[in-house]
């Protein structure tokens, strides 16, 4: 029961009934997903049996989703939930990387590092109407670019002095830069973005298949359209996505075709 936030009095937050017991659970993205109580030592230490199991596998860290929901509305609580499990992972293996999706502005998802986590996504510069779609499309100047490099990495030291910046430009939520850039420039446009995510210092993070250029935007299973290895479906690889995707008619080749050509935006990004 004390795994999880339960109400009678709803006072704020995504609560849904349980039957009509009178009380409510918490799950602030949808009802089949109830908030976990991260403070009940008994669900701490089933985490815990969770890292264990991952460590002995072999793998070199964990990336926290939606970490600024952890207590919704709550920097300093989510802070010191990440204190915890960092520390907690730490002590296992002392030097797994952890990253943290902190999904809001820049001043706030920097106060995430002083927890002791090696990273933090870097969303200022995300998506299209972030800091670097903004720059290429020239709505903002290329000096935006280089001062809000400098704000984040100064802002981050604060907090945490071996702190990682975990630059990135597209993921699984947002649609693909492909689609930033429509008209005859697209390509150089493409290109020139991914440069400026990988000139960010830091360890930067691509999504897969923004290295070819591919589309995909709207709902979330047009957004997660699978890697585009080659133009053939049936070809070994291959896979057939998400069941609701829409057919999605990419802008730029395979990579089986842009592995032929020196100009493409796959040899460009190599």
């Amino acid at each position: 029961f004390d795994y999880y936030n339960f109400t009678q009095e709803k006072t704020g937050g995504v609560y849904y009934p349980v039957g009509d017991s009178g009380w409510y659970y918490e799950a602030q993205f949808y009802y089949g997903m109830p908030d976990f109580n991260l403070y009940n030592e008994d669900l701490r230490q089933e985490i815990e049996k969770i890292v264990d199991f991952w460590l002995e596998k072999g793998v070199g860290g964990f990336r926290l989703d939606a970490a600024k929901e952890y207590v919704s509305g709550s920097v300093n609580s989510n802070v010191e939930i990440l204190t915890w499990f960092n520390s907690m992972v730490k002590e296992k293996k002392e030097d797994a990387y952890l990253v943290a999706e902190v999904w809001t502005d820049m001043n706030t998802y920097t106060q995430y590092y002083s927890s002791g986590i090696d990273s933090v996504f870097d969303f200022a510069f995300a998506d299209s109407d972030g800091i670097i779609a903004n720059v290429v499309k020239g709505t903002s100047p290329a000096s935006a670019y280089s001062e809000a490099m400098e704000n984040v990495e100064e802002m981050l030291q604060k907090q945490n002095a071996d702190g990682i910046d975990a630059p990135f430009y597209t993921n699984h939520d947002l649609g693909r830069s492909a689609g930033y850039y429509p008209g005859e420039e697209g390509s150089s446009q493409t290109k020139l973005a991914g440069a400026l995510n990988l000139f960010m210092s830091g360890n930067a993070f691509i999504y897969y298949g923004e290295e070819l250029g591919m589309k995909g935007a709207g709902k979330d299973e047009n957004k997660r359209a699978p890697m585009y290895f080659s133009a053939d479906p049936e070809a070994e690889g291959m896979c057939k996505g998400p069941t609701d995707m829409d057919n999605i008619t990419m802008k730029f080749g395979s990579l089986e075709e842009q592995s032929k050509d020196k100009d493409s935006i796959y040899q460009y990004y190599k």
